[in-house]
C-alpha cells in the first residue's frame, strides 16, 4: 500500500456506522440519516431492508426519530428543490419511491424527465412518479428555446418534412412555432428545451388522483 506522508491519517469507519460511498458516482443519490450524533447513509432507490439496517446501526426506532438530509442527488440542480421538498415534507420512503420510478428511465431520457417535471410544476412524490411512468405522453424538443427554432424542429422531427431551399427562406418558422405552443399548451423550460403533451393527452390525464404524495397514501 502506498502511504503519502503529506496526507494525515483519517479514520473513516468507526466500527458502527458506514461512511458515505458513492460507488455509482455523481449519478447516484445519497441520503444521510442522523441520530444520536451518528450518521448512516442509504442510496435510493434501495430496498426497505437497507433503511431498516441503517436505523438498527444508528440505534433508532424509526425515521421519525432521525434527521434526514439529502447528501447527493442524481437528479441534478434543476430538480433539487423538488426533490428536497419531497424528502423533507413526505419523508425518505416517498423519495425512495420516486427514485425507484426514475430508475426505469433510460439515461437518454433524463433531460426529458426533468423538463416534464418542471413543465407540470410537480411537487409531490405521486406527481413525479406519474410523470416518470408516463413519460411517453410528453413531447420534448431538446435544446429548443424559441418559437423560430421550435417551428423548424417540429417540421423536421414531428412532420418528417424538410423544405426545399427556395421555400425555406420564406417560411414563417416563428409563426408556426407560436401556433404549436398555443395549440399544444406547451412551454419552454429554461436550459432544457420545449415540452408539451402528445396529441390527445393533457396533464390532467397524467396527474389525476395525485392530490396526496406517497407519504399520504
Amino acid at each position: 500500500m502506498f502511504i503519502n506522508d503529506e496526507v494525515p491519517w483519517e479514520e473513516v469507519y468507526n466500527g458502527i456506522t458506514f461512511p458515505e460511498y458513492l460507488c455509482g458516482g455523481p449519478e447516484e443519490s445519497s441520503v444521510a440519516i442522523c441520530h444520536g450524533g451518528r450518521t448512516e447513509f442509504v442510496y435510493p432507490p434501495c430496498e426497505q431492508s437497507s433503511i431498516e439496517f441503517a436505523l438498527e446501526r444508528l440505534g433508532a426506532d424509526s425515521l421519525d426519530d432521525c434527521n434526514i438530509q439529502m447528501s447527493c442527488s442524481r437528479f441534478g440542480k434543476p430538480l433539487s428543490e423538488v426533490m428536497d421538498h419531497i424528502l423533507n415534507d413526505e419523508g425518505l420512503d416517498a423519495f425512495n419511491e420516486v427514485c425507484h420510478a426514475a430508475a426505469k428511465i433510460p439515461d437518454r431520457d433524463l433531460d426529458k424527465f426533468t423538463a416534464a417535471v418542471l413543465y407540470a410544476n410537480a411537487d409531490t412524490s405521486c406527481e413525479v412518479c406519474r410523470i416518470a411512468e408516463s413519460l411517453e405522453l410528453f413531447e420534448y424538443a431538446p435544446g429548443v428555446r424559441d418559437t423560430n427554432n421550435l417551428g423548424a424542429w417540429w417540421l423536421e422531427n414531428k412532420m418528417d418534412c424538410s423544405l426545399p431551399y427556395e421555400i425555406d427562406e420564406f417560411f414563417d418558422y416563428d409563426g408556426y412555432g407560436e401556433s404549436i405552443v398555443e395549440n399544444n399548451d406547451g412551454e419552454f423550460v429554461e436550459g432544457l428545451g420545449f415540452v408539451c403533451m402528445e396529441e390527445g393527452y393533457t396533464l390532467e390525464d397524467v396527474l389525476q388522483d395525485t392530490d396526496q404524495g406517497m407519504g399520504g397514501m
